[in-house]
């Protein structure tokens, strides 16, 4: 019978699991590995089950140079009880899926992972911070739905390797002091969609909208039809 890890090392875990994945992916960008060996390599990545399993998937590959700023600071221990809130730096989906949506508050740094699943990030309700929110996006097999509110700029600049980074409507116009949110990342036979809330005027009030459908959602101004009644 399989000993389940504790909550806290699970996480870890599953943080390692993300890296060696993003690792794998890397060496595909630089040109170290083809993409049959690296179908096969994430697929053992997602089955793996101990820390060894991982490091023998990029033990072979060229050692990469990491920057201080992607080093997490050390956290002291503290109670569980003494634990502040914390808005999640990081959504991972394997084999399975994940989703963030209703009112929330998201992180100025973010990564969304999707392995043979799928990720779905509405940022409709949350709490957007000031200035510029960037969430980095990784599709393996899977994929990223991101639902973005009107007013809010978006930057949407991915790469795809047999497969699509797409981002719809959210064009325009922006307030001055209009929070952005910066998506990047990669699809590989996955995909990334980016789908901004539709802005539509009606009497002197404005709506959003969030798909072409909701339109007929809306309220009608009924027009005023005099009909003739034939007494007998």
């Amino acid at each position: 019978m399989q000993t389940r890890r504790p909550a806290p090392l699970e996480v870890e875990f599953e943080a390692e699991r993300e890296a060696t994945i993003e690792r794998l992916h890397a060496a595909v960008g630089d040109g170290v590995m083809d993409l049959d060996a690296f179908d096969e390599r994430v697929e053992m990545a997602t089955q793996a089950m101990t820390t060894a399993d991982l490091k023998a998937l990029v033990d072979d590959l060229p050692s990469v140079e990491i920057e201080a700023s992607e080093i997490p600071a050390p956290v002291p221990a503290v109670r569980s009880e003494e634990l502040p809130s914390v808005p999640q730096r990081r959504v991972l989906a394997v084999f399975g899926g994940a989703s963030r949506a209703g009112q929330w508050e998201v992180p100025q740094r973010m990564k969304a992972t999707a392995v043979f699943g799928g990720v779905e990030l509405d940022l409709r309700n949350a709490v957007l911070a000031p200035g510029v929110t960037e969430i980095r996006c990784l599709a393996v097999f899977g994929g990223v739905e991101l639902q973005v509110p009107a007013g809010v700029r978006v930057e949407c600049e991915g790469t795809a390797v047999f497969g699509g980074f797409e981002r719809e409507g959210g064009h325009g116009p922006y307030a001055d002091d209009a929070p952005t949110v910066r998506i990047t990342g990669t699809a590989v036979f996955g995909g990334v969609s980016v789908e901004v809330s539709k802005r539509r005027k009606r009497s002197g009030k404005r709506v959003d909208v969030d798909s072409d459908s909701d339109l007929k959602k809306l309220p009608r101004k009924r027009s005023k039809r005099r009909v003739k009644v034939d007494s007998d």
